[in-house]
């Protein structure tokens, strides 16, 4: 009975890690795939990140989706509203990671890790599992940040093959080299 009620409680603590962790490696993907912009220097590795999303009209970083690693719990605090932790009480997460790769003109990349232990510790072992994923963002059809060449005087907007139909701005149109009305 012993054996296998230490078996039972082992099994349920790796089934409440795994899930935990799961889950939380689901939600940050999908608020990464979700974003028009990954806010943070690409190849340093931190524990927060912070998410332009796509209804979002700031540019006040304060004001973005925020996901970060406080006391053993990951936490999303979305604009001013209120942190909400993403793990639950039968977990400690050990450390969480976040590293974004850009490879111009491609996708932007956010490489995530997470770590987290079981705290239920009445089978006598700790439950430890870590987990590394990447995730793509990119949005082909909407800018809501600066739209620049990847070098100076080296891209074009559309071809003599290619054409825009129409363009509106908002704004002052400062041209250099030929322009062509046709």
């Amino acid at each position: 009975l012993q054996t296998t009620t230490t078996t039972q409680i082992k099994e349920t603590e790796k089934n409440a890690v795994s899930g935990q962790l799961s889950f939380a490696m689901q939600t940050i993907q999908r608020l990464v795939k979700e974003s028009s912009v990954v806010s943070m220097n690409v190849g340093e590795a931190t524990s927060t990140l912070k998410l332009k999303m796509r209804d979002s009209d700031t540019t006040n970083t304060d004001l973005y989706t925020t996901i970060y690693l406080q006391n053993g719990k990951i936490y999303m605090k979305e604009g001013n509203n209120d942190a909400k932790p993403i793990t639950g009480t039968s977990v400690n997460v050990d450390s969480l990671s976040f590293t974004k790769f850009t490879q111009y003109p491609s996708k932007d990349t956010v490489q995530i890790d997470i770590a987290m232990t079981g705290l239920n510790h009445a089978s006598g072992q700790t439950i430890t599992r870590a987990l590394r994923s990447a995730v793509s963002r990119a949005s082909a059809v909407t800018f809501d940040s600066d739209l620049l060449p990847g070098a100076n005087n080296s891209y074009q907007v559309g071809n003599t093959s290619y054409k825009w139909r129409d363009g509106n701005f908002a704004g002052d149109i400062t041209a250099s080299g030929k322009v062509d009305a046709g």
